[in-house]
């Protein structure tokens, strides 16, 4: 399983605030399929390890699902 493709978007807050959201895209493949996850904080290391750990489970529950089969 590999890393793919690691986007940062930051994108505008309210109108009421300063504040600005990241997106995280990644996209993942293991060289028979491939996957993006994604996730929005006003955290870039909270949104990088949410997608991060969203595309592991992800993968995991796919090799789950098959050997049930």
């Amino acid at each position: 399983m590999a890393l793919e493709t690691y986007k940062v978007t930051v994108t505008e807050g309210d109108k009421k605030g300063t504040a600005s959201y990241v997106r995280v895209l990644i996209q993942f493949s293991d060289g028979n399929s491939s996957w993006t996850t994604a996730s929005v904080s006003d955290n870039v290391l909270l949104a990088s390890i949410n997608a991060l750990c969203d595309g592991y489970n992800y993968k995991l529950a796919m090799i789950d699902l098959r050997n049930r089969l």
